[in-house]
């Protein structure tokens, strides 16, 4: 869901599960690159803060690199031509 979010430029606003090191290195890698935020509990600040600090993480998201998909997608037509 993370990656389909920023594909989209949508920004994040994470709540890793508690203990979870994947999800909490996740959710301060969103804050880091700016495209996003996070806090380990939801409340009604932080979500109005996120919001109004929405559009600067999408200006950041459509900022931001993003690969070519042409190159996997002929990659993927050829397989599957192989195959059929």
């Amino acid at each position: 869901m993370i990656s389909e979010t920023l594909w989209l430029n949508k920004p994040y606003f994470a709540i890793p599960v508690g203990g979870q090191i994947e999800q909490i290195i996740n959710a301060l890698y969103i804050k880091k690159l700016g495209f996003g935020d996070w806090s380990e509990k939801l409340t009604a600040q932080k979500t109005l803060d996120f919001i109004k600090t929405s559009e600067k993480y999408r200006k950041n998201l459509i900022k931001a690199p993003k690969e070519d998909m042409d190159k996997l997608y002929k990659k993927l037509d050829s397989i599957i031509k192989a195959l059929v």
